[in-house]
């Protein structure tokens, strides 16, 4: 089965939390804070890769990843372990789209995404020997590891190759990739007999490393509107560096299957036509009367005259007629379109951090509450407080506000004394000096 767009849930692991532990000094009734910090929950990457079998079936079967979750903080201050992280491997071309945002495009093998990124392990009692916290509450209190991020991504496989073969039923396009690449395509005499793209890698004996061709399933009139197949796989077309138009000589107007294909290509993406073109008129070997080599001579008159510059080749795949001919000039052309094409290309990183950037602290009045929130909270988790004692746990925030410079803020916004203040789940209130 083939399948080119897919959704996935994605749950990165939670930290940590703190640990609460003691450790009772010998010949004194002091007992020291030794809990440590919790491990650090895992986070969820993609990874483009080359041998993923251009499809995305593999994950189908899967419709939410979750990554571990980072274990609490242990005795004699020692940090928990944290949740091993979560590889996503996909193949090469695909586009990623997270909260309906484009994340990135994988383009390259070995390319990586951090696209849900773990939850940090909270702090524990261990830490708090500073002025944050009240001195008879300081041995008592830990933080909690923060939630690992849930987001909702879509996945959009545009195939990576550089030749695209295209043309209407039974124009022999399977038979051609057959003969020129190492793919195994199903062939037969009635039509559509390819419903999905197939792959394959070109035998080549020339400089260039590795050429892929691609077999589309057939285009008929009024592709662009859904007949037949309809236009969806046209899509892997977007990457290709040349596109075969199939023409079928046993077929009485040569010009209408070329226009039919001009014409579904126009409808569906007008830029797909900026790439170049090859004509390759199969079936040469089924040739039998003057008409019909005349017909093809008539043909290639009038593509001379659309002034196009398209190279004509006629082949057989039976006899392997034009075969070597129609290589050479694939590989000619390449060459040309790969020494001219500019060196201009955005990588996964620099897409990562212009769209998933926000501010870093928030400020929100609902219905008289000020409601605080933003990225450089996620370290700042809600206590642990293991005697309930919620009078250090408002200390905690009232300093942790100062700390952080929202004093002045709060009031610009109106904030006065004895005013609800919100973050997380935790509500207390307004006090400064």
């Amino acid at each position: 089965m083939f399948i080119d767009e897919l959704n996935l849930l994605l749950k990165a692991g939670n930290g940590g939390d703190g640990g609460v532990y003691f450790r009772k000094k010998k010949y004194s009734n002091h007992r020291e804070p030794v809990g440590g910090n919790g491990g650090n929950g895992g986070s969820i990457y993609l990874k483009s890769d080359s041998n993923n079998h251009n499809t995305l079936t593999g994950l189908s079967n899967t419709i939410k990843f979750v990554a571990e979750n980072g274990k609490q903080g242990t005795k004699n201050n020692k940090t928990g372990k944290s949740g091993k992280d979560l590889i996503i491997k996909v193949p090469v071309g695909t586009i990623i789209f997270k909260n309906k945002q484009l994340i990135a495009d994988m383009k390259k093998d070995g390319e990586q995404l951090l696209i849900a990124s773990g939850g940090y392990g909270g702090k524990g009692n261990a830490n708090y020997n500073s002025k944050i916290v009240p001195r008879y509450a300081r041995s008592i209190v830990a933080e909690r590891g923060s939630i690992g991020e849930t987001v909702q991504i879509k996945l959009d496989l545009h195939l990576v190759a550089d030749i695209g073969i295209i043309g209407l039923p039974n124009v022999g396009k399977s038979s051609l990739l057959l003969k020129i690449s190492t793919a195994k395509p199903k062939i037969a005499e009635y039509p559509f007999t390819t419903i999905t793209p197939n792959i394959g890698v070109i035998h080549n004996n020339q400089t260039i490393d590795k050429v892929i061709a691609v077999d589309m399933p057939p285009i008929i009139q009024n592709s662009h509107i859904g007949k037949g197949i309809g236009c969806k796989f046209l899509k892997h077309l977007n990457r290709v560096k040349i596109i075969l138009y199939l023409i079928d000589c046993t077929n009485d107007n040569l010009y209408t299957q070329y226009n039919i294909i001009n014409s579904e290509l126009t409808q569906y993406y007008p830029k797909i036509l900026k790439k170049k073109v090859m004509i390759v008129i199969t079936k040469i070997d089924l040739l039998t009367s003057h008409l019909q080599k005349q017909s093809i001579q008539e043909f290639k008159t009038f593509l001379a005259k659309q002034h196009n510059n398209n190279i004509v080749i006629e082949i057989s795949t039976l006899t392997n007629q034009g075969l070597k001919i129609l290589l050479k000039e694939i590989m000619t052309l390449l060459t040309k379109i790969k020494q001219n094409t500019k060196k201009n290309e955005t990588y996964c990183k620099n897409l990562t951090r212009k769209y998933i950037y926000t501010s870093e602290l928030k400020i929100n009045v609902v219905n008289g509450i000020f409601i605080i929130s933003g990225n450089k909270l996620k370290n700042l988790h809600p206590l642990i407080i293991k005697n309930n004692e919620n009078y250090s746990l408002e200390y905690y925030y009232t300093n942790l506000i100062k700390k952080l410079g929202l004093t002045t803020e709060l009031k610009k916004y109106g904030a006065k004394l004895g005013d609800i203040i919100q973050i997380g789940n935790y509500r207390f209130s307004f006090a400064y000096d």
